[in-house]
């Protein structure tokens, strides 16, 4: 387990080309299901099981600490999902708070409402103990292009506190309906 956190394990330059340090299962355990299963109430159901065995997890790059809290990048990938989230680690590696910075699940149909998700975007940007994400959805109702899809634009920026919580402290959102025309590869 993460016993002295040396940046030399997992922080690189993709320019090195070297590996990133692979999460274990009891790392997996501690540090990844729960934030998979907080970001993404709708993958509830799924097993740690199925996280264990099924998905890739790397350390991805250490933080500039804030308070007395280390913030670390992980990456966590698995069919039809691939996330990076942000871990805020207290004393002796407890998981304080832990935000998802990027991606999630991917889109496709949802097989209670028959809605198709065809576009989520996240994407974050980190600076000292603020993050500031933008979430774009796109879901077109039924197999239907000829009705409008629902545009969602979702922007937040959190704040890293000493204390180790990561709050809202602003939002802005915009829901609208357009047509759009996709390509025949989306049906």
């Amino acid at each position: 387990m993460l016993k002295n956190l040396k940046t030399s394990l997992f922080k690189v330059d993709s320019a090195t080309y070297k590996k990133f340090a692979i999460i274990t299962k009891a790392q997996k355990l501690k540090f990844v299901t729960p934030s998979i299963f907080d970001e993404n109430p709708q993958v509830s159901s799924v097993k740690q099981s199925y996280i264990n065995d099924f998905v890739s997890c790397h350390f991805i790059a250490e933080q500039d600490s804030v308070g007395s809290f280390k913030p670390i990048i992980i990456s966590a990938s698995g069919d039809d999902y691939h996330a990076l989230f942000l871990l805020l680690l207290g004393k002796n590696n407890k998981l304080a708070a832990h935000i998802l910075l990027s991606g999630g699940l991917e889109g496709g149909p949802d097989g209670e409402t028959g809605d198709f998700i065809l576009l989520h975007q996240r994407e974050s940007i980190l600076n000292n103990d603020e993050v500031l994400t933008y979430v774009l959805n796109i879901k077109q109702y039924e197999k239907d292009s000829t009705k409008r899809a629902q545009v969602d634009s979702i922007s937040y920026l959190r704040k890293i506190s000493p204390d180790g919580t990561i709050k809202v402290v602003k939002k802005d959102s915009s829901r609208y309906f357009r047509k759009i025309n996709w390509p025949n590869h989306y049906w």
